[in-house]
């Protein structure tokens, strides 16, 4: 299974400013298959980051990583914003990692 490591902080009006800063350089497990049969995805902003080639990771997997890096406000918030269970990132601001 691969991960992701955040390159540039998120920019989208959801993320204040004080804790766009915390994402940098936090490394997230992919979504998988199975993660997809479990909680299907399937939005227009699902579809639109499959053409797009954005990764795709689960919204607590990501607050888990967060928290484990030391950045509880963030993942706090991410945890609380009204959202799907899914999170995507732009290929240009994160790093593959196999």
């Amino acid at each position: 299974m691969g991960k992701i490591r955040i390159l540039e902080p998120p920019t989208g009006a959801a993320t204040p400013n004080r804790l766009r800063n915390d994402w940098l350089g936090i490394e997230v497990e992919l979504a998988t298959a199975g993660d997809f049969r479990k909680n299907p995805p399937i939005n227009r902003s699902f579809v639109s980051s499959l053409a797009t080639g954005d990764r795709v990771v689960l919204k607590e997997t990501a607050a888990k990583a967060l928290e484990e890096a030391g950045k509880k406000r963030a993942a706090d918030f991410l945890r609380e914003f009204p959202s799907g269970k899914y999170l995507f990132f732009p290929r240009h601001k994160c790093q593959y990692i196999p």
